[in-house]
């Protein structure tokens, strides 16, 4: 295996889906918590009012990774958690909890990666002023970070920005919003404090980096219609490589822009904005990769002419008059109905590699299944054979020229599901909770714990 000796290797979690004790000490809601209630009334599931108690566990979880070997750590920061309002007063018990959770990550030689937005915009400037769909938000986000590098910035090395706004956009709600429309807007105002904060970040003189957090799902062409090598390519850049060009380049491409236009959803640009994007020079890129798409043109009543579609599985999943998806059937799918394509992850990488010539991060990568304990084993080897498959073909990465420099699966405990609770399973410890019965939340080490454990004593050989 090709790994640098001082390659990071770690796991990952988010604030919302893992810490709980969300009204505890002073603490704000956020969008994701109004999600979660919503859940658990509509589907049954856990919220994250306790979530797996990660705000009292920090510790003892600690302990679990430097016994695995880890060597970084992944997590969010509640924005609200620090101020309950969104700005204005400032929670000293939040900032005291991020102080020794990142003090304690030290203590064991593990490395923080910190993301300042999670999927858990703070309620209140939802009810102040519609969140990032007015410009009010992003001084308040620029004002957050700032406050968060003066805190923090002496101990954390890694910091990033926004997770996965090409999924915030894409999912209105997310960002505690009605509309495309909306969300459109909300972009726009998420690129300019993208590249303020980044900007900010730089001009502070920090000894760090700082950069995006995209998702990444490779997609392959259903077929080799013409049309269909197309769609695969189109869908890529609209999602993923449109937002990372803005903040390389300072200006939208004119796909994108037309794109939005031509389905009335182009937002509104004031004077100055482009200069405001201008100038965010990334560090590094990092990337949430799980598994790999087949995309093909739809195929139901807004069918393109005689296409019918090739002879494979269809998905249950389409995007109305844009694509149908499809299953691979030359990968393996799990219970969730992801695939196991390690080659895919290669192939993502050296095309963002290839494109910006930045080093790069795996900053979630992971297999969820439903588990149990069995006579006090966690038998997973399927997640086993996920991350064996991940980890070989980042190697080939690295000898293809991609500079990767940390790995951090998603995610070290169980944590909670934005749609199934507690009943979907990443983690490399099994955390003893149902949706309906919080139990005692043992920590419990799975079979992939102890694989991952040799994995990275053996720098990448298990």
């Amino acid at each position: 295996m090709s790994f640098p000796n001082e390659f990071l290797w770690g796991s990952s979690i988010s604030a919302f889906q893992a810490e709980g004790a969300r009204l505890e000490d002073s603490r704000g809601l956020s969008v994701a918590d109004l999600r979660s209630d919503e859940g658990r009334i509509r589907l049954d599931i856990a919220d994250t009012s306790i979530a797996v108690d990660f705000y009292h566990k920090y510790k003892d979880d600690i302990k679990l990774m430097k016994e695995c070997g880890l060597k970084s750590f992944r997590f969010s920061i509640s924005w609200s958690r620090i101020f309950p309002q969104g700005n204005g007063r400032v929670n000293q018990k939040g900032v005291d909890y991020y102080n020794d959770l990142i003090d304690e990550l030290i203590l064991n030689d593990i490395a923080p990666i910190v993301t300042l937005m999670h999927f858990d915009l703070p309620q209140s400037l939802i009810e102040q002023y519609q969140g990032f769909l007015s410009r009010k938000c992003i001084s308040d986000f620029v004002d957050y970070a700032k406050f968060c590098f003066e805190q923090f910035g002496d101990r954390v090395r890694y910091w990033l920005t926004i997770n996965e706004q090409d999924v915030l956009t894409g999912i209105p709600f997310f960002n505690g919003l009605d509309s495309k429309k909306e969300s459109a807007q909300a972009d726009h105002h998420m690129n300019i404090a993208n590249a303020l904060v980044m900007k900010l970040y730089h001009d502070m003189g920090l000894n760090g980096k700082i950069g995006p957090c995209l998702s990444y799902p490779t997609r392959y062409p259903a077929s080799l219609d013409p049309a269909d090598q197309f769609l695969a390519m189109h869908l890529d850049d609209l999602s993923i490589f449109s937002r990372v060009d803005i903040l390389m380049y300072g200006e939208y491409p004119k796909y994108f822009l037309n794109d939005l236009k031509n389905k009335d959803l182009m937002f509104t640009i004031e004077e100055g904005d482009e200069e405001l994007l201008k100038g965010a020079n990334p560090d590094f890129l990092a990337v949430n990769w799980y598994t790999s798409e087949v995309v093909g043109q739809y195929v139901d009543e807004e069918s393109f002419g005689n296409y019918k579609g090739p002879d494979i599985p269809r998905k249950n999943r389409s995007e109305k008059g844009v694509a149908q998806y499809y299953k691979n059937p030359f990968t393996k799918y799990g219970s969730y109905e992801w695939n196991i394509d390690g080659i895919g992850l290669r192939y993502a990488l050296r095309k963002i590699y290839s494109r910006y010539h930045l080093p790069l991060m795996i900053t979630e990568n992971g297999y969820s299944a439903k588990e149990e304990v069995k006579d006090g084993h966690v038998h997973d080897d399927e997640r086993i054979e996920y991350l064996s498959n991940m980890i070989t073909n980042m190697s080939l990465a690295i000898e293809d020229g991609v500079e990767l420099f940390s790995y951090n699966p998603w995610s070290f405990i169980d944590i909670l599901s934005s749609s199934q609770g507690m009943d979907k399973r990443y983690g490399l410890v099994f955390v003893d909770r149902t949706n309906h019965d919080c139990k005692d939340l043992q920590r419990i080490k799975k079979e992939s714990f102890y694989w991952y454990q040799k994995c990275i004593q053996n720098n990448g050989n298990a």
